[in-house]
Parts: structure tokens; sequence; C-alpha cells
């Protein structure tokens, strides 16, 4: 267990992947470890409260509802009245529910005197069992609910709350990718994009001899998209059939390629029109002449080159991102894609290279897995995509990023509609410290 230090999204990558568990305070830090320490990890999110108060009950559902889990109070006929007998009854019975994955047990004593006199009775209740149990003992303070105890205590629900969610989340990972052997994918021609990677750096290399440039021009280049087609390609990462093309010669392009088809400007500005260097659904030749005339119209120069790409079936769109770190090698980001995909902010994040569930984990935890479940859209197409991403960014040590944006998912698979790659040479370096492998 850690508190946060790293900084934003690259120590929560690292964190997620290695199963650390994040926390923001010593106290919480504390209150996880006596959990875990003590009781079996919680395997789901259903938790019953067993309580002898309507109240202290309403505050502990409102406590565990807030960190993501699903609580409800358990149907047992408490009150005030109840002794070490009840007690004992009711949490076994909540215990062997196969509806119930963890119990949180408040016991509000009837005078003050009485705060401590329940703890045996939780802690045989609870011995021997599969499913956690944390109790809250009002007017006790924290520690096992009885000397030698098991059962972990709590002065206030919220803690207890609190240390049951990262318990979950500990449990899920268990579940997922501590289950996996970090690499399961498969490399298609590693060797093929490491030459077409090499030709494009000496290329340039050659032209920046030839005519030198400013010290203060990026030194970073941006692969074409007829490269970036074949360097994808080359790890099993498929894009509709694409060409780049002059604006005269796109209707030509479009004709060979086959309709419908989108044209896309290599410049282009914010927006989906053609106004904006953007058409899609071209339906013939004067359909690509119309819409390129009108991008020249309004980009000028910007559209003098184009992309002319065969429409795919309308699916989920989808943004894979893989960045070069100095530090720790490739961060993977996976989440909503399209042109407000920044705007939106859904992201999940983890190090390359990536297993499978690893990489189902991401989608989990971002808007992309529920839409494309509420699609009725298989995820294991996108799930390939996203593991040889990470591979990709993570063997060729000279790319410095690579953008997948939109990766458009459908029940025709997952297809990269737009890619932007960029290379930054990389001859001396040999990799950060710290690789996963």
């Amino acid at each position: 267990l850690i508190q946060r230090g790293a900084d934003g999204v690259l120590g929560a990558a690292l964190y997620q992947q290695a199963g650390l568990i994040e926390v923001p305070t010593v106290q919480a830090l504390l209150d996880t470890c006596r959990v875990l320490d003590a009781q079996p990890v919680l395997a789901g999110p259903r938790i019953a409260v067993v309580t002898n108060s309507a109240s202290p009950g309403t505050l502990a559902v409102a406590a565990l509802n807030r960190v993501g889990l699903d609580a409800s109070v358990a149907d047992n006929r408490l009150d005030w009245r109840a002794n070490d007998a009840d007690y004992r009854r009711a949490i076994g019975d909540t215990l062997a529910r196969p509806d119930v994955d963890g119990v949180m047990v408040i016991f509000a004593p009837p005078l003050p005197s009485h705060a401590g006199v329940m703890g045996a009775s939780v802690d045989a209740a609870a011995s021997g069992g599969t499913k956690p149990v944390v109790a809250v003992l009002i007017g006790s303070t924290d520690g096992p609910v009885s000397p030698g105890s098991s059962v972990p205590g709590f002065a206030f629900p919220e803690q207890a709350a609190d240390a049951l969610s990262k318990s979950l989340a500990y449990g899920r990972w268990l579940a997922t990718e501590a289950a996996v052997s970090p690499i399961e994918s498969r490399p298609v021609d590693p060797r093929r994009a490491a030459g077409i990677i090499a030709s494009i750096l000496s290329d340039r290399a050659a032209a920046h001899e030839a005519q030198p440039r400013p010290e203060s021009e990026p030194k970073t280049v941006t692969v074409d998209v007829d490269d970036a087609a074949e360097l994808l390609a080359a790890y099993g990462i498929h894009m509709p059939p694409t060409a780049s093309s002059s604006h005269a010669d796109a209707a030509d392009t479009a004709d060979r390629l086959g309709y419908p088809v989108a044209v896309k400007a290599v410049r282009r500005s914010h927006g989906r029109s053609a106004e904006a260097g953007v058409a899609l659904d071209l339906a013939d030749f004067d359909d690509v002449a119309d819409a390129v005339a009108t991008m020249r119209a309004s980009l000028g120069a910007d559209a003098d080159v184009v992309v002319v790409q065969r429409m795919v079936a309308p699916g989920v769109d989808v943004r894979v991102q893989c960045k070069h770190d100095a530090r720790l090698g490739v961060i993977v980001n996976v989440g909503y894609g399209g042109i407000d995909a920044d705007l939106i902010g859904d992201r999940s994040s983890r190090l390359a290279p990536l297993s499978p569930a690893s990489a189902l984990a991401m989608l989990t935890e971002t808007k992309v897995g529920e839409a494309l479940h509420g699609a009725g859209i298989d995820s294991s197409p996108l799930v390939d995509v996203i593991v040889q991403a990470a591979q990709l960014g993570a063997e060729q040590h000279d790319i410095d990023e690579l953008d997948l944006n939109p990766v458009v998912v459908s029940a025709d698979g997952a297809l990269v509609t737009d890619a932007t790659i960029t290379l930054l040479d990389r001859p001396h370096e040999d990799g950060p410290l710290r690789r996963l492998g």
C-alpha cells in the first residue's frame, strides 16, 4: 500500500498494473492493512449491513455506496434488545446468502457502558468464513473487536467502507491482471516494422543534411498515412483500404479503393465537415471531386494533400494512445475516441507491454466497455488492437507517440481509421530502468 507520490497518470498507471493500492492518508493505509491482513479479500461489491439501529445503518449504507459498493441493510430484524445469540444468528445467516459478498456489522449499545460487549459474538460469528467482515462498535475505538480477534473494528462506518472498497479493487486485480502472464501478445513482423522506421528516419536525416534546418525545429518525424498503415499492419493492426493523394488525383484514388469513401485533408481544422477537411460517405467520383473542391476553397494549401479511405461500418469510437516516457517506458491510454476525445477525458492507463487481461481491465475502467456491452459488440478485437499497439510502442523504441483515434469498433471488428505516429531517433538509448516483462 502506498500514498500517492508519483505524478498523475504515470504513477497511477504503474500502481494499478503492479497491484499496489493507493490511499490518501496514513489513517486510510492502516485501516486498509487491518482489513486485508485479517479478512478474506472482497470478491464482489455486494455488502450487507447487520445492525440493531436504523440510523447508523442508513449512514453505513450511504458510506458504502459512496465508495462504489452495492450496500443494503440486511433483513435481520435486530433492535436495541438484540443479544449475543441474535447477533451470531444474524451474521451467520447473512454470510450464508449467495447474494452477499461481505458484511459490515454495526452495534449501537443501549447504554454507553455496553459498547464493547458484542465484540466476542461478532468474532465468533465471523470465524472461519470466506467473506470479509468488518464491524463498527459505536462508542469503541479502532482495533480488533475483541482481544486477539481477526475482525477489525472501526469507530466510524466511513473508515470501514473505504477499506472495503480498497479490498474489492485488490480482489479484482488478483482475479484479472495478476492471474495472467504480462506478455501474451503475438508479434507479426517486428523486423518489418523496424525496417520501415529506419527507412523513414534515414530519409529525414538525408533531407536534413541536404538542407539544414534551424536547431529549434522539432526533432520528431510524423509518419505519413501510407507508412503508418504498413507499420500498423506489421503488428496485426488493420486500417481499411487507405491512401494519400494529391487533391487533383483524389477522385481517381477513390475509384481505385472502392466506394463509399471518406476524404480527409492531411491538415484540417476542428469539425466533421468538408469545410473543416472531413467528408464522409462519398458515393462516387463526382461526390469526391465536389468535396475536395470545398476543402480547397475553405482550407487552401492545407488541402493540397488528402487521405482517401474506404468507409467502415459505424460503431463505437475508441482512442488508443501510446506515449514514450524516459523513466517508465511506454504509457498506454485507452478511452472514448473522436474529435472530442481530449474534452471527454475518458481514460485508463497502463504500462506497455500489456496482457489481454490488462487491456480488458482498461475497458472496464472507462465508458468504452459499457458502450460496447450496450451495443452488443464483442470487445475482443479491440483488446487485440490495444495489446498489439502496446507491443509496437514497447518494441520499437524510436516511436515517440502512437495515437490511434478513432479505432471504430463494430460487429466487423476493430479498424483504425486515423493514426498519428511520430518518431524520434534514439540510437543510443538503452530504455528506461524499469520495464515490465
